[in-house]
């Protein structure tokens, strides 16, 4: 991590400068090294930490990531919400993702079995309906027939169905 001439090792777990740079400061340096820290990162947001999820609509409007400390959380949503910015805090709990990613997966299965089912019952109704339609169409035949004829000694009636092609 560099801020201006000063270099820091990157494994440091604080966002505070280690010890031994903090005494090599001094009041003045140590000032204008605060003001340089709270104008690079504004409310604790992570550098770099910005991303574009991808997801948009047709307004331009888009979802983002962005990365915070935790402890100043608010203060970022206050600034957002001043910016008329809708913000959101998200906590990433791990237990709770498998809980609801088990959830889907039996959803998805059931969702799955329930698809067979109508698939079986529809097939099953159709094969039924298609029947009951063409003993409709024979009587609705026979009723036209005798009603346009009149009742002869021979009658004949036959459903032809024409090759495809």
């Amino acid at each position: 991590m560099t801020f201006g001439d000063w270099t820091f090792e990157s494994g440091t777990k604080s966002a505070e400068l280690p010890d031994h740079v903090v005494e090599a400061l001094d009041s003045e340096n140590w000032r204008a090294l605060k003001k340089k820290q709270k104008n690079r990162i504004p409310a604790g947001v992570v550098p770099d930490a910005l991303l574009n999820l991808g997801i948009s609509d047709k307004e331009g409007n888009a979802v983002y990531r962005i990365v915070c400390a935790r402890d100043q959380a608010e203060d970022f949503l206050k600034v957002c919400r001043r910016k008329q910015l809708t913000a959101r805090v998200f906590d990433y709990n791990f237990e709770e993702w498998k809980k609801e990613k088990e959830e889907l997966t039996l959803l998805k299965e059931q969702l799955k079995n329930d698809q067979a089912n109508c698939n079986l019952i529809a097939t099953t109704s159709m094969a039924e309906v298609f029947s009951a339609l063409m003993h409709l169409k024979v009587i609705r035949a026979y009723v036209e027939g005798v009603l346009r004829f009149g009742i002869g000694k021979e009658m004949f009636l036959g459903v032809i169905i024409p090759r495809k092609g």
